[in-house]
C-alpha cells in the first residue's frame, strides 16, 4: 500500500519481486482520509501480508492507518517503509530517498521480510494462488476501462499487479495453483 511519490518506487520494487517469483500488488492509496478500508482488507485476505510505503514518518501516517485497519479487519504480517522518528533534511530528491531508505530496493526488502514471516508461520517455503491482471487506462482506471497498465480495481483505489504469472503470498492455501483467467474486480 503506497501513496504519492512512493507508488512509482513500489511498482519498481514489485517488478523486482516478480522476477524472483513473488507477485507483489501495489495499492495506490491516494487518500489517507477517507481510507479505503475494504481495499486494504481485500489485499490482506488475498496476499497474506501488507507492506506500507510512504515518504512520511512511519508513525501517524499511512502505515499507522493501514495497520489499524488490518488489525481490526484481517490481521496479517506487516512491514513499514517510511521515515524513522527523526527530522529530515532538505536536499536533492533522489539523494534524500536514498539516505532515508525509500528506494525500490528497500521496499522489496520489506516485502521479503513479510514473506519470510509467512513462511516461518506456515512452515512452507512456497507461495500460492495466482492472480490474472486486468488492463487499466490511466485516466479511466477508476471507471474500470481497460488499457496498457495491469491492475485490479478496488473501490476508490487502484491495485496494480506486475505479473499475472507470479505467485501471491497468502497465509492460507499456500499450494501452487494455476493462474486465474479473465479475473476482474
Amino acid at each position: 500500500v503506497a501513496c504519492g511519490l512512493m507508488v512509482a518506487a513500489a511498482l519498481e520494487a514489485a517488478e523486482t519481486l516478480s522476477q524472483e517469483g513473488v507477485e507483489a500488488r501495489v495499492l495506490d492509496m491516494h487518500t489517507i482520509k477517507p481510507l479505503d478500508q475494504p481495499a486494504i482488507e481485500r489485499a490482506a485476505r488475498e496476499t497474506g501480508a501488507i507492506v506500507t510505503v510512504e515518504e512520511h514518518l512511519k508513525t501517524g501516517g499511512l502505515g499507522a492507518a493501514v495497520a489499524q485497519t488490518v488489525t481490526e479487519r484481517f490481521p496479517v504480517p506487516m512491514a513499514f517503509v517510511g521515515l524513522a522518528n527523526q527530522y529530515a533534511e532538505s536536499g536533492q530528491g533522489q539523494a534524500l530517498l536514498e539516505k532515508y531508505s525509500l528506494m525500490p530496493a528497500d521496499i522489496a526488502d520489506a516485502a521479503r521480510q513479510a514473506v519470510d514471516i509467512i513462511r516461518r508461520r506456515t512452515g512452507r517455503g512456497g507461495v500460492g494462488r495466482h492472480l490474472a491482471p486486468i488492463r487499466l487506462r490511466g485516466g479511466d482506471a477508476g471507471r474500470g476501462k481497460r488499457s496498457d497498465r495491469t491492475g485490479h480495481l478496488s473501490g476508490r483505489s487502484c491495485l496494480y499487479s506486475v505479473s499475472g504469472r507470479a505467485a501471491v503470498c497468502r497465509l492460507q492455501n499456500l499450494q501452487p495453483a494455476q493462474p486465474a483467467r479473465g479475473r476482474t474486480e
